[in-house]
């Protein structure tokens, strides 16, 4: 797995085939911890030989599942984020929900969420009330790997969601048909695959929806129960109807499976839509997000030299891979104004279209910041230790400090100059130097 061009090989009937490995693209560390990268944030020692003795099939079950102990840190952690019937300020939030993906058992699930974070784009800058925009997140949580037809309809009743849409009223004699457009164009069908008339009925469809002090208010009188046609389908439909709806509609399952492609295979280019079909096809059926995202951790694609070092890791999957990495939490408050100071403020997406990701991470400012983070967690409060992880695994590794690192960081896999480069000695320089190259900013 290198970077050099696309297999010529890779049909797109032969893309989403599960991988087999074998002599030319063997199951090992390298692969593993592109898994592992990529259906969490980052893979310590014990994460990589736990996955090379299970397999790749088994792995990615776990991964979808999540391990023992899940349940428990998530109902610790709702606990400490609630203050009375209130939640914590919004900072606070912040910092728990980095300190549950650096020590969460499901670091997929916590993935998906950030990953829909960023789909409805729900900005506390906008909601301007930390509970409610606490509750938005959980509610993704709750969905995040489940049916994404069930997400619509969670989404579509959540205040936080209908504040950050321009949904807050919905009157029978004046429809808002400004929530209905966000709704078709941005979480839904997209632009292009919905009409004016699909607009007008949507509106009419959330009539007798109401956020008053952050609440919904489900008021009867304020329904418009007529007939209505929303997408070729006609009936007498409300909100949750235009969920199902929207859930199953070839256009919205493209829109996920592209952007669930972008998110796990590669962002530097648009897949033909030769490529998007079968995953869309599939979604459509079911609009199960977990067995989506399933299918493309376990392809031939995945596996492959189109998606290997070929989507630039957010701040978040930076900072949080290197304390799993290092299987340490480091002091989350200041973590979380370092990373909005990158430009992933979490609970504050820029824009309703969450953040453009890709390569608008990585420029000559936010790399100078980048690599300061690094140093910051390696030289900061309570930082990482590499010492101690190198004294703790691979102690009969003869090698120098920092090839046992390359081997935890980048799965030895560096390029030919930098392996003449003589290596820092000191455990924590070495892991700085690592931690800055290019190549492990890419996941």
């Amino acid at each position: 797995m290198d970077a050099s061009p696309p297999n010529p090989d890779l049909s797109p009937e032969t893309a989403w085939l599960p991988y087999r490995p074998g002599a030319e693209n063997p199951w090992d560390a390298i692969r593993a911890g592109h898994l592992l990268r990529r259906a969490g944030c980052g893979p310590s020692w014990r994460d990589i030989r736990r996955a090379l003795s299970d397999g790749p099939g088994k792995t990615v079950d776990r991964l979808l599942r999540g391990d023992a102990g899940t349940e428990d840190l998530n109902r610790e952690i709702d606990g400490y984020e609630a203050q009375g019937p209130n939640a914590r300020p919004i900072d606070e939030l912040r910092g728990w929900w980095l300190r549950r993906m650096i020590e969460t058992p499901h670091p997929l699930l916590e993935r998906m969420t950030l990953f829909f974070h960023g789909w409805f784009g729900v900005s506390n800058a906008r909601v301007a009330m930390p509970r409610v925009t606490l509750d938005h997140v959980r509610m993704l949580r709750t969905h995040a790997l489940g049916d994404f037809g069930a997400l619509l309809a969670a989404a579509f009743r959540d205040p936080a969601a209908l504040i950050t849409a321009g949904g807050e009223e919905n009157f029978k004699a004046k429809p808002n048909e400004h929530l209905a457009g966000v709704l078709l164009s941005r979480f839904t069908v997209g632009d292009g695959a919905y009409t004016e008339a699909d607009g007008r009925d949507v509106a009419r469809a959330f009539t007798g929806l109401f956020v008053r002090g952050g609440q919904l208010r489900d008021v009867a009188r304020e329904h418009d129960p007529g007939p209505k046609t929303i997408l070729g389908q006609s009936g007498a439909w409300s909100g949750g109807d235009f969920a199902r709806i929207a859930a199953g509609h070839p256009a919205t399952a493209r829109r996920v499976a592209r952007a669930l492609y972008r998110h796990f295979v590669a962002d530097d280019a648009d897949p033909a839509d030769a490529v998007i079909e079968p995953l869309a096809r599939a979604f459509a059926s079911d609009h199960h997000t977990g067995n989506l995202v399933g299918t493309i951790l376990r392809s031939n694609i995945f596996f492959s030299r189109v998606a290997y070092r070929r989507r630039v890791k957010c701040p978040v999957e930076l900072a949080v891979g290197l304390c799993r990495a290092f299987e340490k939490t480091v002091p989350t408050l200041p973590l979380g104004r370092a990373l909005a100071e990158l430009g992933q403020d979490l609970y504050h997406p820029p824009t309703i279209k969450g953040w453009a990701g890709g390569a608008s991470w990585i420029n000559h400012i936010t790399m100078a910041s980048r690599i300061r983070l690094t140093r910051d967690l390696f030289r900061g409060e309570s930082p990482l230790d590499p010492g101690g992880i190198l004294a703790r695994y691979h102690t009969e590794d003869p090698r120098p400090p920092a090839d046992r690192l390359a081997n935890l960081l980048l799965q030895d896999d560096l390029p030919e100059s930098l392996r003449a480069l003589p290596p820092p000695s000191d455990p924590t320089e070495a892991a700085v130097a690592i931690a800055s190259l290019p190549e492990y900013q890419m996941a």
